[in-house]
């Protein structure tokens, strides 16, 4: 019989034990992360109920309501009716562009995203994305000038880009004072693309600024809130020029508005397929800037 077996025994149980205790440390540690994960999904989706609900809700209810004055009006008139369409028709843009960010969103996060360059004529691109917002900028008299030292066309994918320019172009228009300007400017830089929105608005408070492209984080809450939106748009743009693997800057002083830049890498050259958006919208200014009408 060893002399050493005892010894080597309680050695080898000592030596389990210890195994043990370090597996079931990391299971619980797995256990802790997950549960914490799981409560930030939670307090993510109801976040994403409560603030989406009010943005499906009251267009939707806009739209229920005044279909149902055409029809219940018995000679209604002419101005009016006109009046009633154009309501319903900047609710109906407005409730389009949430879903597409919702979807967008919800794509982006599960990694389902895939990018498809495309070549893109700029001119008309850029028409196309400003013309989507026009009822927004026209409502709160805040033009939107547009850099006329774009390139004619660069190759990029155009959903991508498309998602970039509008949420960033929205988010100035909403957050510009009645009668402010934005300014929108999209130029090569070597090899890159390089997108720079600027407002004379609002601007962000210091505190905010670290914060305001993480999800539905919104500077105002509560009763201080003046300002529609799901609190989405920045961080879909985050996310998809993180896609892109691009670089996204924000520059802001609360009372002298927002500059965000967006540089994307050239994408490879040689793709298949043109995208073309939109009408020719834009017309020259003496200045030097083209603006759309």
């Amino acid at each position: 019989m060893n002399p050493n077996e005892p010894i080597e025994t309680v050695a080898a149980a000592r030596d389990e034990r210890d195994r043990a205790f370090h597996d079931l440390r990391a299971v619980q540690r797995k256990l802790l992360e997950m549960n914490e994960h799981m409560e930030r999904a939670e307090m993510c989706r109801s976040h994403f109920l409560s603030n989406i609900r009010n943005q499906v809700n009251s267009p939707i209810s806009s739209l229920i309501g005044l279909s149902a004055i055409l029809q219940t009006a018995r000679a209604p008139d002419a101005g009016e009716v006109r009046r009633i369409a154009r309501t319903i028709q900047c609710e109906a843009l407005d409730l389009d562009f949430d879903m597409r960010n919702m979807l967008a969103a919800a794509e982006l996060e599960a990694g389902d995203a895939a990018l498809a360059a495309r070549r893109i004529e700029v001119r008309s691109f850029l028409a196309n994305c400003i013309e989507s917002l026009a009822h927004k900028a026209e409502e709160k008299g805040v033009p939107v000038h547009v850099s006329s030292g774009f390139p004619g066309a660069v190759v990029q994918d155009p959903e991508k880009v498309s998602l970039i320019v509008t949420n960033l172009l929205r988010n100035a228009v909403e957050y510009s004072r009645p009668g402010g300007e934005v300014w929108l400017s999209l130029e090569k830089d070597g090899g890159n693309l390089k997108i720079v929105v600027r407002d004379g608005g609002e601007g962000i408070p210091a505190d905010a600024v670290p914060y305001v492209f993480d999800r539905f984080f919104q500077a105002a809450q509560g009763t201080a809130r003046s300002h529609r939106g799901s609190g989405l748009g920045l961080s879909v743009v985050k996310a998809a020029v993180e896609l892109m693997e691009g670089r996204l800057s924000l520059e802001s002083a609360a009372g002298r508005g927002t500059a965000v830049t967006v540089v994307l890498p050239e994408t490879a050259a040689g793709a298949e397929g043109e995208s073309r958006f939109g009408n020719d919208l834009l017309i020259e200014e003496a200045d030097g800037e083209e603006r759309l009408v």
